[in-house]
């Protein structure tokens, strides 16, 4: 197994760290528009569909192929992870309520 450099470990913290705040600001904005974890389930799945189809100039076919499959994996995680939230913050919600 390769250790990663000090490149590849800022890259990879960067990428956690904006990860995180998308997640973030998912979750806020689904809640302001009132969408349900139904709505994310909808938009992940659709998601996955168009990022898979999408194709990358300059790619032979397997790699692009493969490039594809892995955004619409890490959306797919992004999206997952802002139902997950979403799911949680309405149950917590509806347990608040007396």
């Amino acid at each position: 197994m390769m250790e990663a450099d000090r490149f590849q470990n800022a890259v990879i913290a960067e990428l956690a760290a904006l990860k995180y705040i998308v997640e973030q600001i998912g979750e806020v904005a689904f809640l302001a528009a009132t969408m349900r974890p139904e709505h994310a389930a909808v938009m992940r799945q659709r998601a996955q569909e168009k990022l898979k189809s999408e194709t990358y100039p300059g790619l032979e076919a397997v790699w692009s192929d493969q490039l594809g499959e892995q955004i619409a994996a890490s959306a797919s995680a992004i999206l997952t992870n802002i139902e997950t939230a979403l799911a949680k913050a309405y149950r917590t919600s509806a347990q608040a309520r007396p």
